[in-house]
């Protein structure tokens, strides 16, 4: 009897529940008889045996309801896969993507430091090219203003013109002497 009440105590059913409520108003209002609980269970269909139709058709829906369940994870472990596969899949193509995007960065960038050094080599040359022709300018306007009477400058040339009649061999030593050459001009805007 130990033992069974223990277990009734674990696992109460409805009428060690009625018991309990029995006993507790008995100690609270006096006493309580097996005809107070009869009365209360006499209300109460008794549940425990099911008719065997019953039985029947709560097997049937339970199957029906395990075999839908069972179909619904099916298609939800197939659109996980399909899914998966399709991630999988879009995955490799943003790392190729990336993985191209940043080769070419990459070789932006090197072709952008070559052509920032190659902008100020330019910028060099440019400075060394502009600077000789400041000094070429300087030079050129200190020659046009050293030159002296009877020089004239066309295109990048000096000539004396000499008012002077002279055979070949004596026009050419007064050009010697003055620093030049006897030149024959053939072109009729030099001349």
């Amino acid at each position: 009897m130990a033992v069974s009440h223990l277990y009734e105590d674990v696992y109460p059913n409805e009428d060690n529940i009625e018991m309990m409520e029995a006993r507790s108003n008995q100690r609270s209002s006096g006493t309580v008889t097996e005809e107070n609980i009869g009365v209360r269970n006499a209300g109460k269909v008794d549940q425990t045996s099911p008719s065997p139709t019953a039985g029947a058709q709560n097997r049937g829906i339970y199957r029906l309801t395990a075999g839908c369940l069972g179909l619904l994870c099916v298609l939800l472990l197939a659109a996980i896969t399909v899914l998966w596969f399709k991630f999988t899949i879009e995955r490799d193509q943003l790392q190729t993507s990336y993985t191209n995007l940043t080769i070419e960065r990459d070789q932006l960038q090197t072709s952008y430091t070559n052509l920032t050094k190659d902008k100020t080599q330019l910028e060099l040359s440019y400075t060394n090219v502009k600077s000789k022709l400041d000094d070429l300018q300087e030079k050129f306007s200190a020659l046009v203003k050293a030159l002296p009477e009877g020089w004239t400058f066309y295109t990048s040339s000096l000539y004396y013109i000499s008012t002077e009649k002279k055979n070949w061999t004596e026009s050419r030593q007064d050009c010697t002497e003055r620093g030049a050459d006897l030149v024959i001009i053939n072109s009729r805007e030099e001349q």
